[in-house]
């Protein structure tokens, strides 16, 4: 899945220039702490970006499961039908 976002992270960070300031910043940030602080934000952001999206996924699943209103295809009502609470 990584290898799907990332490509499109980077193209957007690095049309606006976004990557190459954030790695000056943090690095003279990293010197002066001596923290160690990654410099790659196109892999926090797309590692981020994942997190977000297996998060909604999971309150997507959690509201099907805790409610029946949103099983509305035959599919949902089919898998999720035979959940008891």
């Amino acid at each position: 899945m990584f290898s799907a976002f990332e490509p499109k992270v980077q193209a957007s960070l690095g049309k606006v220039g976004a990557d190459t300031v954030w790695k000056n910043i943090i690095s003279k940030y990293n010197t002066f702490t001596g923290q160690a602080v990654t410099t790659d934000l196109n892999e926090y952001v797309t590692t981020e970006t994942i997190n977000g999206v297996f998060k909604m996924v999971a309150e997507k699943e959690s509201g099907i499961r805790n409610n029946s209103a949103l099983r509305t295809t035959s599919l949902l009502e089919k898998v999720f039908g035979a959940v008891k609470k």
